[in-house]
């Protein structure tokens, strides 16, 4: 009787398992590998460490304000992990006939209840919160409903076979306290009045029943949102390790026959390994700006429209999709829909600021903008379709090397009063130390020119030595590689490089985030390797080497406002308020979203030049937050969030009331003027 279990069992388990592994490759496994090649098998080292902080101790799930769900999240994780090891035991004792865990170490099943009892609390809990609390983020879907109760009923026949066993199921009744097994324990405390023969029926149902659920829920989790517990390990090994501010490049510019993707199997292997692996919990989407202030883009629903797409195409090699641009068929022979025309609609991709809020939050790892950017990078270069206003700020940034269009002959204006060395006019370049970059907006933005002459005041005052490339100055280009002109941004970044190599400039400041992450991140892509400082880090230098003495009181209560492109691209959030903390009389309080949950002004991804036409506006919303902080003024470090909140403190009327100061305006009301 027992050897026909044994074989009964093994054959339970080998089907189910041979099932499984074919249906993971058939709908999802393929249609990843199908993707355009991609080289994400650098530093192993560091990818395994990546793995062990984000999958296996659950990282980003502990990020306020998730915090608490996050835990749960993570215990039912690290249960199941636990779980898992007692079940395959379980299995194999069913079909070897022998107990490896009980042999090695009888005291682990204390591990494996508290785990248990952890785990079906938290399921318990997660049904609540889906069908009481009904955050907006989540779905109501028959699919997670599903696996919870799978993983409850796995939890609840675990103990109760175990509770059997205790209750005298298998021979006399024996102390679960030698095995510290106390919630088994507890169960077979409440089964022991029925009996042996009652018991041993109780452990046959929940053993068969066990194993039943185990193996029905291998066999369900390829056809379920929850494939991502197999797909995120993996996303997380292949993440992105390079600078998180960085866009990638396209190769080979020159002779590249078509630019961006527009189909769904030209993105990478890893792209599409992100649409598998998202566990759709909707944390990118809650910290949106584009979808909190009513836009059409959702980077959840991205990634889900995405991978439906994906799997209505098929796989190439079974005639989905095909390589003709004529009669496309997807994967059950349906005239084919286009992912950029039909899917992925023009205000889903063109609303997104580059915030990277979505990437910041997201569990599995999964990177939403470089797909974003890979479609706009298509509708540019490749149709020429995109909104009028960035074609005008594309236009002038050809034609002038700004945004703005002022010609060339007035970039250098604002520095007319100051003293600053124009590198051209200098014997020797090399005898200055840094390179101050000001960027477009300090040119020709009244407001922000304002910024960059406290700045540059700052530094003379400090002994800092610096020079200016006055008229020779270019933008950096930033704008037009996020709405898309990949081609422009090269060949300019090119241009910009030579420049700065011609003068030996090894170090730059400046005082834009855009220009910052630009330089610092993305043109070592192209050869241009320099040291790069955005103006908070310099100038909190300064004060602790005590070069800038902050003396003057500047009473103020003043609210941060963390810059997308100084904050989430490159993690800098401590400077701006350490400059802030050592000014006399200045009170800081903080935004509700602060740090790396800051939300955008609005400006970022070529938005500064794109007109909004759905929703609220996002400065407008931004703006509303520093007000209800009950701050006097909102100190920031970026000339979009400058523009934008400029923008929005007049929408609320508060001009008179509400003051707008870069960090390094409030720095120099404190220092004293000799």
């Amino acid at each position: 009787m027992k050897i026909a279990q044994h074989i009964l069992i093994f054959l339970m388990v080998a089907v189910s398992a041979a099932y499984f592994f074919w249906a993971l490759y058939r709908r999802e496994l393929r249609l990843v590998l199908q993707g355009d090649k991609e080289n994400r098998f650098d530093r192993i080292g560091d990818r395994i460490k990546a793995v062990i902080v984000d999958v296996f101790l659950q990282r980003k799930l502990f990020f306020p304000p998730y915090s608490f769900a996050g835990a749960l999240h993570a215990l039912v994780f690290w249960g199941f992990c636990v779980i898992g090891v007692q079940t395959m035991n379980f299995l194999f004792e069913g079909v070897f006939g022998y107990n490896l865990v009980g042999a090695v170490l009888p005291q682990v099943n204390f591990i494996f209840d508290v785990m248990t009892v952890l785990v079906l609390l938290s399921c318990l809990w997660f049904i609540y919160n889906r069908l009481v609390n009904k955050p907006l983020r989540l779905e109501l879907s028959a699919d997670a409903m599903t696996i919870l109760l799978f993983i409850s009923l796995l939890m609840v026949t675990d103990l109760l076979l175990d509770g059997a066993i205790y209750a005298g199921a298998l021979g006399e009744p024996f102390s679960w306290k030698h095995d510290w097994a106390f919630a088994g324990g507890a169960v077979g405390s409440v089964l022991s009045g029925l009996g042996q023969k009652a018991n041993f029926i109780v452990f046959s149902v929940n053993k068969w029943f066990h194993l039943a659920i185990f193996l029905g829920f291998l066999i369900y989790l390829p056809f379920s949102k929850h494939g991502h517990l197999m797909f995120a390990p993996f996303n997380a090994f292949f993440q992105d390790l390079g600078p998180k501010g960085a866009l990638k490049p396209i190769e080979n510019l020159e002779e590249a026959e078509t630019y961006g993707k527009h189909k769904i199997e030209e993105f990478t292997w890893k792209q599409l390994l992100d649409l598998f692996s998202c566990s759709e919990c909707g944390r990118c989407a809650e910290n949106c700006p584009a979808q909190i202030t009513g836009k059409s883009l959702s980077p959840k629903f991205l990634m889900i429209d995405m991978k439906h797409h994906l799997m209505e195409v098929g796989y190439i090699g079974d005639g989905g999709g095909g390589s003709d641009e004529e009669g496309l068929k997807n994967s059950d022979g349906e005239p084919r829909k286009d992912l950029v025309a039909d899917v992925i609609k023009p205000d889903v991709y063109w609303s997104c600021t580059t915030c990277r809020a979505c990437q910041e939050f997201c569990p599995v790892l999964n990177e939403h903008i470089d797909k974003i950017i890979d479609i706009r990078r298509y509708k540019v270069l490749m149709e020429g379709d995109f909104p009028a206003e960035a074609q005008t700020a594309l236009r002038n940034m050809e034609t002038n090397s700004n945004p703005w269009g002022v010609g060339f002959s007035e970039r250098a204006n604002w520095a007319k009063d100051l003293d600053i060395k124009i590198m051209a006019e200098l014997e020797n370049p090399g005898e200055v130390e840094y390179l101050f970059f000001a960027g477009c907006a300090a040119s020709f933005d009244d407001m922000n020119t304002k910024i960059a002459q406290s700045v540059v005041r700052l530094l003379n005052k400090a002994g800092v030595s610096f020079g200016y490339l006055g008229q020779e100055e270019q933008c950096c280009f930033e704008t037009a590689r996020r709405i898309g002109n990949e081609y422009l941004f090269q060949e300019m970044a090119k241009a910009n490089i030579e420049v700065f190599n011609g003068y030996g400039v090894k170090k730059i400041i400046t005082a834009c985030p855009h220009c910052f992450n630009t330089w610092k991140n993305e043109y070592p892509q192209f050869g241009g390797n320099f040291e790069v400082y955005h103006h908070t880090e310099i100038l909190e230098k300064l004060i602790k080497e005590g070069k800038l003495k902050p003396t003057e009181a500047v009473n103020e209560t003043v609210t941060v406002h963390d810059s997308c492109y100084l904050g989430r691209h490159n993690d800098i959030y401590e400077p701006p308020r350490n400059i802030l903390r050592s000014i006399p009389g200045v009170k800081l309080v903080e935004m509700e979203r602060n740090r790396r949950r800051s939300m955008c002004c609005g400006a970022g991804g070529g938005r500064m030049w794109m007109e909004e036409h759905e929703g609220v506006r996002i400065n407008n919303v931004r703006t509303s937050e520093a007000l209800e902080t009950g701050a006097g003024c909102v100190a920031t470090a970026c000339p979009y969030c400058v523009a934008m909140f400029d923008e929005g403190i007049k929408n609320f009327e508060k001009e008179e009331s509400f003051k707008l100061l870069d960090v390094a305006q409030v720095l120099e009301k404190s220092i004293k003027s000799e």
